[in-house]
This record gives structure tokens, sequence and C-alpha cells, in this order.
């Protein structure tokens, strides 16, 4: 069992009677990330239902993703993005909460006053986060927006950014310090100077442009353009 999921486990423990039926299906998590390089972050996994109560799901980028032979939906992304075997040994995963639940919106409602346990599993993340030390994050939910610390009512991993550069749906913006109410008070980041590109997961439904797949290509070649000259110069 690798460490990221034991840690996951313990922080299980804090969820009430409410939650439990979505805490039973386990835990999903990416590990063996490289550092120095490019992490991609979600909120949470999708509930594939491809097993029994209580599994937990730990996979690798490499051995469980980039071999799929017919990707669909966030993996599909994934491969026309880090579409050169370059990015593909630069890149690693995360979500903010490994729990579970494919409906963002009954997970924004299910877990809204499990504050303990978010707290919990987002000081988890946000460790491992510090310790990768990504040159790059591509963040792929705009609704996470409030747990990085952008939102200036809502705090959590409290990072600060300073805006860098726009580009239709897309959005550069690089971190430059920490907010003093954050979650981890005594944590002194590694990430000052990490860029964050924020891209929210867009697909032929959230595009109104005729010609959808031109504005998806040119999409994720600007976000390619973009970790390729953070990580290489290029």
């Amino acid at each position: 069992m690798n460490e990221l999921l034991a840690q996951y486990r313990e922080c299980y423990k804090l969820g009430s009677n409410q939650v439990k039926d979505i805490l039973n299906r386990g835990i999903a998590n990416c590990y063996g990330n490289p550092s120095n390089g490019v992490l991609v972050v979600g909120i949470n996994p999708s509930d594939d239902k491809i097993r029994r109560d209580s599994d937990d799901y730990s996979f690798t980028l490499k051995d469980n993703v980039f071999t799929i032979e017919k990707p669909k939906g966030l993996w599909k992304l994934f491969l026309k993005i880090f579409n050169t075997q370059a990015l593909r040994d630069k890149v690693g995963y995360l979500d903010l909460f490994p729990i579970r639940c494919t409906s963002q919106k009954e997970f924004d409602i299910r877990f809204k006053n499990e504050i303990q346990l978010k707290v919990a599993l987002l000081k988890v993340t946000q460790q491992e986060i510090e310790r990768l030390k990504p040159k790059v994050i591509l963040i792929l939910n705009n609704g996470s927006e409030a747990y990085w610390g952008v939102l200036p009512k809502f705090v959590w991993m409290g990072y600060q950014f300073t805006s860098y550069i726009e580009f239709g749906r897309i959005r550069l913006d690089i971190i430059t310090g920490m907010r003093e109410e954050r979650i981890l008070p005594e944590l002194q980041t590694n990430l000052i100077g990490t860029k964050v590109i924020w891209y929210g997961l867009y697909d032929h439904r959230h595009i109104k442009d005729k010609n959808k797949d031109k504005e998806l290509e040119n999409d994720r070649a600007t976000i390619t353009k973009w970790i390729s000259e953070s990580l290489y110069g290029l």
C-alpha cells in the first residue's frame, strides 16, 4: 500500500454517517508521480463502479493511463496534451480529494458540511503537491479555485497568485506566496514561481463555436506549448 493511500485512509475515519455510502466506495489515487515536472490536478475522481464496495484503486499514469487503447474523457485529454514521451515522463496526476463521486453537484452537496474530513484530506494532498515541487500545475476544474485560495472569501490551501497571461478559455497564473489563514499555517511553500494553468476540462459540450474540433485542438496545443516552454524553454 503506498504511503499516500494510507494517509487518505486515516482521513476517511473523520467522515460522518451521512457520507459513509460514498466513502465506502474506496479511495482512488495516482502515485509514482515525478518531481519538478507537471502536475495535473482535479477535484475528485469519478466512480466507475467497476469495483466491490470498499475497494481502493491506486494507479500510475505510466501503467494505467498511457497504455489505454481507446481513452475517453480526462484520459483522452491527457494523451492530446502530453503527446510526446518527454512530456509523459514529466507529468503526474492528483485529485484534491480522492473521493469517488462522478457528479460534481452531488459531491458539492453531500460533502458541503464535511469540513473536518475535507480539511484533513486537503492537508494530505497539499503536502504531496509541495513534496513534488511541480514547475507547472495544470488545473482541470475551475470549480476548485476556492480550494487553492484564488477567491478572497475562501482560503483553504491559501496560495497567492499573480496573473500572467490569458488566452481564450485558458489562463496562466504564477504562485507568488501564501495567505495567512491557510489550513497549514506552518507550511513554507516550495511553489514560489510555479506556473498554474487553469483549464475547465472543456469538451464539445462546453464550446459554442461551430468548429468545435478546431477550437479544442487550439486549446490543447496552447497548453502543450506553455508546458513545454515552462519545462524546457522551447
